[in-house]
């Protein structure tokens, strides 16, 4: 199971279909240890809700302005800042990080089921590296 369940509208009692990457989302590399994706987020547009199963670390490739809201009963992740940015710039739900900063997200053995939402003018640039044995594969 891949980090980008999609889920049709917010239905998160039954489960996901085998994984189809919703628009901006576009695998780079699968090995036995990580899977490696880019999201493109469009201005001013959410995400589709969507499960991540893995801890993952994410590097802004571009300036980020998004609101991370979680799905209603679903555990949150824990969200760290590496590199970039002072950490109080990474709110409980909205992140206003420069190109380059680093954070990883911890993932709960129930995964994480959230939509995401870019305040920028521009398209946001993430590259996700997913950790394989961690979140929902840990259990």
């Amino acid at each position: 199971m891949n980090t980008f369940e999609a889920f049709e509208g917010k239905q998160t009692q039954s489960e996901p279909a085998e994984i189809v990457p919703f628009r901006g989302v576009m695998l780079h590399l699968d090995t036995d240890q990580i899977t490696v994706w880019e999201e493109h987020f469009e201005p001013e547009e959410l995400t589709e809700v969507h499960r991540h199963t893995r801890d993952y670390l994410c590097v802004a490739l571009t300036d980020i302005d998004l609101t991370v809201e979680p799905i209603l009963g679903e555990p949150e992740e824990q969200l760290t800042v590496l590199v970039g940015a002072d950490k109080t710039r990474f709110d409980r739900n909205r992140g206003r990080l420069p190109r380059g900063t680093v954070f990883h997200s911890r993932v709960s053995t129930e995964g994480a089921v959230h939509t995401a939402f870019n305040h920028a003018s521009t398209t946001s640039k993430l590259l996700i590296i997913e950790l394989k044995g961690t979140g929902m594969e840990s259990k």
